[in-house]
């Protein structure tokens, strides 16, 4: 709501508001210079102390003053047509002809003069009359006044209210006539009002008076008005509130567009365009109030000549020998048309049909075909526009050249790549039949099957190959894979165990120890250094001396690289083992006095071909947390495992945590001496590398759960970073430094850092005392450093997991950067987290196939269900960073990708996109394809979110080589335009969802409906993403969003 008050005058006697009720800026509009149509009182007696005049035309401006011989009288602007101003008695004492006018102080443009006569008091003979005039309407708490005049008899009149009543909150002045206040009550009030002069015997005279009160404020409710297109229907309903209804409506100044009008009484806009352009107009609408109100707005619409475009469609792959066809499109100018290859060729084999535009023949010859596509229309002068085009046709026949494939071996990383020929690249693998060995997985874009199998035996299978011809060429084939048992391993390696039945460490420090560590066996109660396991997971790097020092036997691991260390026991079977010292007896735990350092130390690096492997008791299947063995760390501990420079090392089945409920953002428990915590989880460094991580449960730390960025070839898969109080993956370095080559994070769930874990645990999410920027926490769930990595860059890839209710961004990756980065997010439900869900750059930035829920607010507007009471009462930072759900850098030469995704988002902007350097220039290009945006009205400004949005341009949308095209959009912010200028193929309508409702928190079913949902096989098909969101396989062509139907 607008409240514009605007009055010319440096003193007032009486004030008239009014309140405009709308969108944009509540000025009055007005055209042309200003013009008087009429003065009321015209004549004015002698020695009237002060006098209201009211005076009406056009073109009044708001900020416009009535002159009173050239001099301006206090004025208040009631609208474009109406002013009020106050007359005082120094300019009535003596009988004169005066001439008005009003003047636009904006511009100095002034009207005709009009006379206004100042007249000779009347005698003490002549017939006292009342000068009534219009009572003006009021409205309920607003400010009014409203004035009588007499004539004759003989001044000073008094004014009285003789029968009925004025409207609560009203009063009359009695030396004065005039009416003011601010009325509390509606409706319609009748009294008579009387005035007598000054004779002896005095006159007397009355008249009778009504005041209606309304409600409300006559507004309009200014729409959005869409852009229409010449020769395209058009309708667009207007609507008022307040004020008396029936409304009449008016086009008071412009135009409307050619072959639109305007039904005064229902006030909708409607017809045909028959003339390109932006028309601006202002529209008016009174109310059936007696005076009526009225108020205008302005307004414009834009509709799109007749422009003849080519309707380009993606065009797939030939074959030789295979028939082809495909139809072009062109949309405007004046059909018919004609098309024609202006430069380059079609394969050899194919023709186009001038009239039709069909392509179409049978290849004899495999290549490429670079060619330009023209087509002309049937006007006089003609209209035409070209595109260019490529047909890549396949040489050969689609076969699958693999055979026999290698044989693994439990618990080993097995990789073999399924080789293909002929047919028309890209190939698309999938198993059609029997299954591959447990724990490995077929890539459908490469043919690479990997993994670590966890079951020995022989799987058969047929693996089938799809090519992108079109139609498609398919094979299959029968394959088997062999895996043998796990072996001990060999040369230098051995097995290292720990359990809680072992005993004591033997060193040539502690000649009284038990066991050697070796053996799979419980201590049997008597003797030394016996075949037996420890039973304490720090004997593998201490032999529990203190004042020895900090090297080995003391200090320092017992194994070699290459080693493997069995740790029994879990969280099932009520097992856990401290990492770092016990707080109360100095017993050896520790490098003497120093607690911050007793951690685990970076165990030995393994080679390429023998890992060094740090192993659970159940890591052959541990995707339960009870199956996962628990290390505590404490009192003071750093890093419960580091890994910092370790490489080749391989770490599975283990839950990271601490005993306490403290944390060091901020929390209301501080970590002190009384606090049994430690900082962090793991320690990367990119000096670590080709180091995996599987089925690793980090949760409850009080600093970050992974600290740290990586070096080449590190894997984790099924990890979870849960619940620890400043962050969940902290990848800065803080040492200038950032993470080098690949790392791939698949099955994760990163959710509820910045919260410390309650412990002892006591809710189902046993998430609080949450702390964000604003409240001295930090809360990412992933974010790095704003550092550049060197050449090769660093590959960050996070594929399959969720990312939720994280006190800052979701996965902040938008500092990635440096030559051959990229970060690429595929498969990711990202929802609640309180900054952005998702913020991607690198040189490469991708998010494909993914579910993004902008409900930024989630963890500060109301109780989530199993946390505890007050988790989020000192968040601070909803929403930060301008609301906007996902944030995607584009850098210059390199491709970034958005496609796939369904966003659905209460905020101010759905993507925003944002060029990564200096140079915005056409080399930055984004691929948006297929994406579903739903938008919902903010509680905040009321209005629904921009789908998409930058602080520059988007032309990294239409540059060359950038494609915008197949997505939907519903929901969206009313100046956005759908489809967008150069976009394709979009749908601006309702997609058909199982849950079109937002959700303040979590989520809901966001795929298709039915398979009549709008956005089933809408989509265009893209090579780099074969499945969709939960695994089900894209069709050609494929929805629109994250979802396939049916699922």
């Amino acid at each position: 709501m607008g409240k514009v008050l605007r009055t010319i005058a440096t003193s007032i006697s009486i004030s008239l508001y009014l309140f405009v009720l709308g969108c944009g800026d509540p000025a009055l509009s007005q055209s042309g210079a200003p013009s008087i149509s009429q003065i009321f009182p015209q004549t004015i007696a002698v020695g009237t102390q002060s006098q209201i005049i009211k005076v009406t035309g056009q073109h009044f401006a708001n900020q416009a003053a009535i002159l009173w011989n050239g001099h301006a009288l206090p004025t208040t602007v009631v609208d474009s047509n109406t002013l009020s101003g106050a007359v005082q008695g120094s300019n009535l004492a003596a009988p004169a002809t005066v001439q008005l006018k009003v003047q636009n102080l904006d511009n100095g443009q002034q009207s005709q003069p009009m006379p206004v006569t100042v007249a000779a008091a009347a005698t003490s003979s002549s017939q006292l009359v009342i000068n009534s005039v219009a009572v003006s309407g009021a409205m309920v708490n607003q400010p009014y006044a409203s004035a009588f005049g007499a004539s004759g008899g003989t001044p000073v009149y008094t004014w009285s209210i003789t029968s009925g009543q004025l409207p609560a909150g009203l009063s009359l002045v009695a030396s004065t006539g005039v009416i003011s206040g601010i009325p509390t009550v509606s409706g319609t009030f009748n009294f008579t009002i009387s005035v007598a002069d000054s004779a002896s015997p005095a006159q007397s005279v009355s008249t009778s008076a009504s005041i209606t009160v309304s409600s409300s404020q006559l507004a309009i409710l200014s729409p959005q008005f869409p852009s229409g297109g010449v020769g395209t229907a058009y309708s667009i309903a207007m609507k008022a509130a307040g004020g008396t209804p029936a409304y009449t409506w008016s086009i008071t100044s412009g135009q409307l567009p050619t072959g639109l009008s305007m039904g005064s009484s229902s006030g909708v806009i409607s017809g045909t365009p028959t003339v390109g352009g932006t028309f601006k107009f202002t529209i008016s609408v009174a109310d059936s109030a007696s005076p009526a109100q009225s108020i205008s707005t302005s307004a414009s619409i834009t509709v799109s000549s007749s422009q003849l475009t080519i309707l380009s469609p993606l065009f797939p792959s030939g074959g030789v020998g295979t028939a082809y066809s495909i139809a072009m499109k062109a949309a405007g100018g004046t059909p018919t048309y004609t098309w024609s290859i202006t430069s380059g060729q079609l394969p050899t084999g194919l023709s186009m049909g001038s009239s039709s535009g069909v392509i179409s023949g049978t290849p004899t010859v495999g290549g490429t075909f670079n060619f330009t596509i023209s087509v002309a229309d049937s006007s006089n002068p003609a209209q035409s526009v070209s595109t260019s085009a490529s047909v890549s046709v396949g040489s050969s026949q689609l076969a699958i050249t693999s055979s026999v494939l290698s044989s693994g071996i439990v618990d080993t990383a097995y990789s073999t790549a399924l080789q293909a020929s002929g047919g028309t690249p890209a190939y698309t693998w999938s198993i059609a039949a029997g299954s591959l060995p447990a724990g490995l997985t077929l890539a459908a874009t490469t043919g690479v099957i990997s993994g670590t199998p966890t079951t020995s035996g022989t799987s058969k299978f047929i693996a089938s190959l799809t090519d992108n011809s079109n139609p498609a060429q398919t094979q299959s084939t029968a394959m088997t894979i062999t895996v043998a048992a796990a072996q001990p391993p060999t040369g230098p390696g051995t097995t290292w165990y720990v359990r809680p039945d072992g005993g004591t460490r033997y060193s040539s420090n502690v000649t009284t120890g038990q066991c050697d560590g070796k053996a799979d066996a419980p201590y049997s109660g008597s003797g030394v250094n016996q075949h037996c396991a420890f039973n304490d997971v720090r004997m593998l790097y201490q032999d529990g001396t203190y004042n020895i020092g900090a090297s080995f036997p003391a200090w320092g691991w017992v194994i070699a690289g290459g080693d493997t260390v069995l740790i029994r026991g879990s969280i099932g079977t009520g097992v856990s083992y401290r990492i770092g010292w016990n707080g109360t007896t100095y017993d050896g735990w520790g490098i003497a006095g120093d607690p911050w350092s007793s951690g685990m130390p970076p165990p030995p690096s393994g080679t390429a071909s023998q890992h060094t492997r740090i192993l659970g008791e159940n890591y052959a299947s541990c995707h339960s947390a009870s199956a996962k063995t628990q290390l505590h760390g404490g009192r003071g501990a750093y890093a419960v495992m580091s890994l910092y420079g370790a490489s080749y090392v391989d770490v599975a089945c283990l839950d990271i945590t601490d005993f306490s409920a403290c944390g060091r953002a901020t929390q209301k428990v501080g970590c002190d001496s009384t606090q049994d915590f430690a900082q962090v989880g793991i320690q990367l460094h990119n000096t670590s590398t080709h180091d995996s991580f599987t089925d690793i449960h980090i949760h409850g730390l009080a600093g970050a759960g992974v600290a740290g960025s990586t070096g080449d070839g590190v894997v984790m898969d099924y990890v979870d970073i849960l619940g620890n109080a400043s962050s969940g993956w902290n990848a800065d370095e803080g040492d200038g430094t950032t993470g080098v080559g690949s790392l791939l994070v698949s099955h994760f769930n990163i959710s509820w850092n910045g919260c410390a874990e309650e412990y002892p645990i006591v809710d189902s999410v046993p998430y609080g005392d949450c702390t964000d920027q604003s409240s001295g926490g930090y809360g990412d769930g992933f974010g790095t450093a704003t550092v550049a990595s060197p050449s090769p860059g660093w590959q960050v890839h996070f594929d399959n997991g969720t990312v939720s209710y994280n006190t800052q961004d979701g996965l902040d990756a938008l500092h990635i950067s440096g030559p051959g980065s990229t970060m690429t997010d595929t498969r990711v439900l990202a929802y609640g987290n309180e900054g952005q869900q998702l913020k991607v750059g690198g040189a490469t930035a991708t998010i494909q196939d993914s579910v993004i829920v902008g409900n930024c607010e989630a963890m500060t507007t109301q109780a989530i269900p199993g946390t505890p009471a007050g988790f989020g009462s000192v968040l601070a930072s909803p929403c930060r960073a301008a609301n906007t759900a996902v944030v995607i850098n584009v850098t210059p030469g390199y491709q970034a990708t958005f496609q796939g995704n369904t966003v659905f988002t209460q905020g101010s902007i759905g993507l925003e996109v944002e060029y990564a350097t200096a140079d915005t220039g056409p080399t930055n290009t984004l691929q948006f394809n297929d994406n579903i945006f739903v938008g919902f009205p903010n509680s905040g400004n009321g209005a629904n979110p921009t789908p998409i949005y930058s602080n520059t341009d988007l032309k990294m949308l239409t540059n060359p080589g950038a494609s915008w095209s197949n997505n939907s959009y519903f929901g969206y912010r009313n100046n956005w335009m759908c489809p967008a200028v150069n976009e394709s193929n979009a749908l601006c309508i309702d997609p058909g969802l199982v849950d079109e409702t937002y959700h303040p928190y979590g989520y809901g079913n966001m795929a298709p409906a039915s398979s009549s949902s709008p956005v089933v096989g809408a989509g265009v098909a893209v090579p780099s993403i074969p499945l969709d969101y939960t695994g089900v396989t894209r069709p050609n062509p494929p929805s629109i969003g994250a979802y396939e139907f049916p699922q």
